[in-house]
């Protein structure tokens, strides 16, 4: 036992005590204060730091060494600048400089190892060594209990060129994305996919990176190799100083990449939960199948349905289905196929029912394979809400989803559309607003969060939404269809006209003799462009909103019928969209509402 001004440290024990009260500290900052009272007053160099905290594993030395000093003095409440008890030796080492009570002060004892009490050395057959921290004292660079940690997972860099094909290093960031997410997701926000995956190849600085996110910590990494032999590397840096908190290196060697890439994320997440959650227990990542080749197809699948084309779906069902028939009770694989299947409804243009109930199929068996699967909730409520205009019980779903897996930012999303149908906008504009959060560069929920504010009528706060979007992407034709539906609503029909002509212009079409100048020839301008098409290309609830638009209610309320019989997804918001308000209280219009569960 070693006992300095109000402190005891008491190796057999592990512990830090002040005034008898137990100091939580990790392993290595324990471990260095350890190896500087063993040698009070003369000078720990560098290099023997180095043999005894990190002797056999390969990390960022220098990094890991300055957090671990740095953790040490929060520790004791000491000072770099004015130490009164850990001084820096600048470019030699550390030293302990406060007197060690003599009726306390054991012999100093050289070469001496503290067996660690927190954290333990992991070793694999894998031949991974991963160092887990030990518990974490609140720090500067740690909010406090009651905040929610937010840290973003940029894309691992592919160091090793056409030797690891993208799609699986693209698969080794989602599967490390999975396994943080299921750490303790009301204390540490991940943020989405989408938005990190913007960040793949940046050169931009992690300060800028990580105010741009909104978020306290960014892990970053890399992998060479090959799919037989890799190396990975992985590190935490805070935001506020890009003070490198944390790194690992993982080898394998033994099993292809394919089938340890889940156990590495794994590790490093049970890593970052001690680093960044202290106390709070850690959840266990779990091998979705044992069949590398299985494991290899899905990842082909989930890379070309990230693409979100029609090409990339299609590719992604081949791919997903290979995969189940190589592993049947591959949960995963079949949620991913239930988002392939719905992603393909919505191009299927009159027949959308069949590929809707392929979805809940896929789903109801990912289920039945494992119950609590987020993906598999998540899939089965998006295909019951517009495979079966059934609002009211694919809320419960989606709200499943999201408690099984509340940092999935696209669960926020969509369930958004359920309550957004269900007349419950206020909720809706929430749950895409927690969207947002966790996925705060995706163009497609910044647009949404602008149609729900418009679906709850407020006007002004959607054109600023589609204002600061179009501001990014002047091009995206969906938030442009929100602006000129707000300034339709808030009285300024000129620049809803000039809005859309402009957009007509962008996209190459021909205006005529007489460009639309008043909403009335703009309606009846678009009206005859949609009926122009062919009819594989036609959109009948389009048709139906232009003609209520232009009064002919009749003729609205035919397309409209057609929109039903064709089971157009949209319809869902019957109640909702301002585009069908003119058709509200019309028979027909009523008499397909009543077939709808969304109220």
């Amino acid at each position: 036992m070693w006992r300095f001004g109000a402190f005891e440290a008491n190796p057999e024990a592990g512990e830090l005590r002040h005034h008898g009260q137990r100091v939580t500290l990790q392993e290595k900052p324990f471990q260095l204060l350890l190896a500087l009272l063993e040698q009070p007053g003369q000078v720990v160099t560098r290099d023997a730091l180095r043999q005894r905290l990190w002797p056999d594993v390969v990390v960022d030395f220098d990094g890991n060494l300055n957090a671990a000093a740095r953790k040490l003095r929060d520790a004791l409440g000491d000072s770099a600048t004015e130490p009164r008890f850990v001084e820096t030796v600048p470019r030699r080492g550390y030293r302990f400089i406060a007197p060690i009570t003599p009726s306390a002060a054991t012999e100093p004892r050289s070469n001496s190892r503290v067996p660690i009490a927190v954290a333990a050395a992991l070793v694999t057959t894998l031949g991974l060594a991963v160092v887990l921290s030990g518990w974490l004292r609140p720090s500067p660079h740690q909010p406090s209990e009651r905040e929610r940690v937010m840290l973003a997972v940029l894309p691992f860099d592919n160091l090793s060129g056409d030797a690891l094909p993208e799609y699986i290093n693209d698969g080794f960031t989602e599967e490390l994305l999975t396994a943080l997410g299921r750490l303790q997701p009301e204390r540490l926000g991940v943020i989405a996919r989408i938005t990190a995956m913007t960040y793949k190849g940046t050169t931009q600085p992690i300060g800028e990176i990580g105010r741009e996110l909104g978020v306290d910590y960014v892990l970053e990494g890399s992998v060479r190799g090959t799919a037989d032999k890799s190396r990975i590397t992985a590190q935490l840096i805070a935001v506020d100083d890009q003070t490198h908190l944390w790194a690992e290196t993982y080898d394998s060697t033994d099993r292809d990449l394919l089938t340890t890439q889940a156990e590495i994320a794994g590790r490093i997440a049970r890593s970052l939960a001690l680093e960044l959650l202290a106390d709070d227990p850690v959840a266990t990542a779990r091998t979705a199948t044992h069949v590398p080749q299985a494991y290899d197809h899905y990842l082909r699948g989930r890379h070309q349905w990230h693409r979100f084309t029609d090409e990339g779906n299609r590719f992604a069902i081949a791919e997903l289905a290979r995969a189940i028939a190589l592993d049947p009770d591959y949960a995963e694989a079949h949620a991913a196929l239930a988002d392939a299947y719905n992603l393909k409804a919505f191009d299927d243009g009159a027949s959308p029912v069949a590929s809707f109930d392929r979805a809940k199929s896929a789903a109801e068996r990912a289920l039945e394979i494992n119950p609590d699967l987020a993906a598999a909730h998540h899939a089965l409520a998006f295909a019951t809400l517009y495979g079966n205009y059934d609002a009211i019980t694919a809320d419960p779903l989606f709200r499943r989803a999201s408690n099984l897996d509340p940092n999935h930012a696209m669960t926020h999303h969509w369930h958004a559309g359920a309550l957004a149908a269900l007349g419950r906008h206020d909720e809706a504009i929430t749950s895409v607003r927690r969207a947002l959060q966790l996925d705060p560069l995706s163009s497609s929920v910044k647009s949404d969060l602008g149609w729900y504010l418009l679906f709850a009528g407020r006007w002004q706060e959607a054109i600023e939404e589609c204002s600061a979007i179009l501001d990014l992407h002047p091009d995206l034709s969906w938030a442009t269809a929100c602006l000129i539906e707000g300034q339709i609503h808030a009285g300024d029909e000129e620049t809803a006209v000039r809005l859309a002509v402009e957009q007509q212009q962008r996209q190459g079409k021909s205006l005529g003799q007489r460009p639309p100048t008043d909403l009335s020839s703009l309606f009846r301008f678009l009206l005859e462009q949609e009926l122009d098409k062919h009819d594989k290309d036609a959109d009948p609830l389009y048709r139906a909103m232009l003609n209520a638009r232009l009064g002919d209610l009749e003729a609205a309320a035919d397309w409209l019928e057609t929109a039903f019989d064709q089971h157009a997804p949209w319809l869902v918001f019957l109640h909702a969209d301002p585009r069908l308000a003119a058709l509200r209280g019309h028979p027909r219009f009523e008499a397909i509402a009543a077939q709808l569960r969304i109220r």
